[in-house]
């Protein structure tokens, strides 16, 4: 679902989506804390509890053998089993008292068979004061020997276990070690543990759907603004697509009259001679020559100002139609080999003016589905982007790769120039609208930073990618990877 919500190509959808995400994460990240924090609690409170009883117990049957030693009775004549002594109910697990030479004395416990495998857990266990040790034995009754009563539950027994050095009589100390089942509240945590974070779970599937609803809410006067902004600016273009076409057609008009005039002045200047002076003749024929090329350059000026700002007016009536629902594609199956060649033939005579070749290698047949008319217009973009900045005299390589199945592979496009390259800092932004590198140089070669972004918008309606290998000072290659065959 994530994936399929980022692909989406309008933008106010993926900045919903983000939205809902980045709500989601948050309140994900408040219950996680919330979880580890409950869970943490009532784990301190509840094995707490447990410690302090059984070192409560501990101390009290310390203090009962410790005044039988005083009765002047041997440790070996202790009875642990009786239960007025120490009082063994079912919260203890069993207790032993260990001699200092590491033999039993004396012991109890729920389940005999056990006795080997509990020694094992207090041998060599020196505790320290109010120190407790939890351990985790694995039963398995049907092997285990003895009475059906005496036999453990099969699983894992999770024990508490303390211990606390005896005087046991003329000097000599023991330890005396008991243990607690917490086998109970061990599995009542991790239960309590899943249930937690299903609760959490199910708290973020809601918040999920809560924060998609709210977002969108939230994009709805947005995404509206927009859209009014989005229709005006198609509009506008299209009304500003007139003007300049009626100031192209009479710059032209002026420049057909302006060299008419001057067939005529030259016609005229052998009569001119024989009548006037030959001096103010050649002053006047040099004022006219003055105001000519004033004309000429004044003419010029305006009519590149003009073509600029026709290509700008389209380039925005473009975008605008992309961004609309009026953009749409023609899904035919064609051979783009022919059409990348008329493209760079076409292209030929703006990179001789600048002494530049450029060179197409591309196999027989380039099959692949989509609207020829947008492919044609994104490799003359990339073909006018790699013209406008390779130096003079270099080359500019065209290469075109397709799969051999027309029904799966990619059909891949890379322009490449020699120019100054692209900065990686610049390369992940350069596709933006009205981006550009260099200001400076690119108002020089009249670029206002919307072609890039124009190719964009087409190969990702033909859900491929676009983009380019930066390498400062040694040129940009730019490709373009389309499906053979999308639907």
């Amino acid at each position: 679902m994530i994936n399929r919500l980022f692909k989406n190509k309008d933008v106010f959808a993926q900045t919903q989506a983000r939205l809902t995400l980045l709500y989601v994460g948050l309140l994900s990240l408040f219950l996680a804390v919330f979880v580890v924090v409950v869970y943490w609690l009532l784990s301190l409170v509840i094995y707490n509890e447990q410690k302090k009883d059984l070192l409560s117990f501990l101390d009290q049957s310390t203090n009962v053998i410790e005044k039988q030693m005083k009765e002047n009775r041997q440790a070996e004549e202790i009875d642990l089993n009786d239960r007025n002594l120490l009082g063994f109910g079912n919260d203890q697990f069993f207790y032993y008292l260990i001699g200092a030479d590491g033999a039993l004395i004396a012991g109890k416990e729920v389940f005999p068979v056990l006795r080997p495998e509990l020694l094992e857990l207090v041998k060599d266990w020196k505790p320290g004061n109010n120190e407790v040790s939890y351990e985790t034995i694995t039963t398995d009754a049907a092997s285990a020997d003895g009475m059906p009563g005496d036999r453990p539950p099969a699983g894992k027994l999770s024990l508490m276990i303390a211990g606390k050095p005896v005087l046991t009589g003329q000097g000599s100390s023991s330890i005396f070690y008991v243990a607690k089942n917490i086998s109970q509240q061990h599995s009542l945590f991790q239960w309590l543990l899943c249930i937690l974070i299903g609760v959490a779970a199910s708290f973020t599937i809601v918040a999920f759907l809560i924060g998609r609803y709210m977002s969108h809410l939230a994009m709805l006067p947005i995404a509206e603004s927009y859209d009014r902004q989005r229709t005006f600016t198609a509009d506008a273009s299209h009304e500003l697509r007139t003007p300049p076409s009626v100031l192209l057609m009479s710059i032209n008009a002026l420049e057909l009259e302006q060299e008419s005039s001057g067939s005529k002045v030259e016609r005229a200047c052998p009569v001119h001679m024989e009548r006037e002076n030959a001096s103010v003749t050649a002053r006047s024929e040099k004022a006219a020559e003055d105001d000519n090329d004033f004309v000429s350059k004044t003419l010029a000026t305006m009519k590149d100002e003009v073509k600029r700002l026709t290509r700008l007016v389209g380039d925005l009536l473009l975008l605008a139609r992309s961004d609309a629902s009026e953009f749409e594609l023609e899904h035919k199956m064609f051979d783009f080999r022919p059409i990348a060649e008329k493209t760079v033939q076409s292209m030929e005579t703006l990179a001789a003016a600048r002494s530049i070749r450029l060179e197409l290698e591309a196999p027989n047949r380039a099959m692949m589905r989509g609207d020829a008319e947008r492919m044609k217009q994104v490799l003359y973009i990339l073909l006018d982007n790699a013209i406008k900045f390779s130096p003079e005299g270099e080359r500019i390589i065209v290469q075109l790769r397709a799969s051999a199945s027309e029904r799966r592979g990619l059909l891949r496009l890379t322009v490449q120039d020699k120019g100054p390259g692209i900065k990686a800092a610049d390369a992940a932004r350069i596709f933006d609208r009205f981006y550009r590198t260099d200001k400076v140089r690119t108002r020089r070669t009249s670029g206002h930073g919307l072609g890039l972004a124009i190719a964009k918008q087409m190969v990702e309606a033909h859900h491929g990618k676009i983009g380019v290998w930066p390498e400062v000072g040694k040129g940009s290659t730019f490709y373009v990877m389309i499906p053979v065959a999308f639907k």
